[in-house]
Formats: structure tokens, sequence, C-alpha cells
């Protein structure tokens, strides 16, 4: 990460995502030298992922894989939950 956070950016932002799965992830990419950290499967699995770190910043999202009716439960969409379907590892197997 140093190779962009070490650059003159100018008034440009860098963020970073990838397997921010919790506060102390979110904390450590940020100490790192970004200026925001970018929340994607944590916050499909947890509609109020941000609200959850607020709460608890030690808060950490659920491990993989998760079951359909979870993710129901935080609002995902059939469409949604065929196109995730397709993500190796994201859903559990129906029984």
């Amino acid at each position: 990460m140093d190779w962009f956070t070490e650059l003159d950016r100018g008034p440009v932002r860098l963020g970073g995502a990838g397997k921010l799965a919790g506060g102390d992830d979110a904390r450590r990419a940020l100490a790192a030298g970004l200026d925001f950290a970018v929340i994607g499967r944590a916050a499909i699995l947890h509609h109020d992922f941000p609200q959850a770190i607020a709460a608890d910043p030690d808060f950490t999202a659920l491990p993989l894989p998760v079951s359909v009716d979870h993710l129901r439960s935080q609002g995902v969409g059939d469409a949604f939950l065929r196109y995730l379907g397709e993500w190796d590892g994201f859903l559990k197997e129906s029984a």
C-alpha cells in the first residue's frame, strides 16, 4: 500500500477495499495511510455495518460462508442472492 499512500496525490483521496471485515481491519487500513476504507462484503453481511462499528469498535462481520436465511434477514433480495451464489465460498450449501 505504501506505493500509493506515499504518492503526491494533491487533493485526491485514497480509499481501499478488500477483506475489511471489522473495526480493527478498518483502523489498520486508515493507520496505513488510507483516507477511507471501502466496505463491501461486510456491508452485504450486515446491512447496518457502519452503525455496528459505531456501537462496538471491535465488531467483526460473520465469517463466510453464511446462510441464505441470514442474508434475507439483512434485506438481500432473490436476484442478488442468485448472484452471490456464484461467489466461491460465500453461501452455505443448502441442506
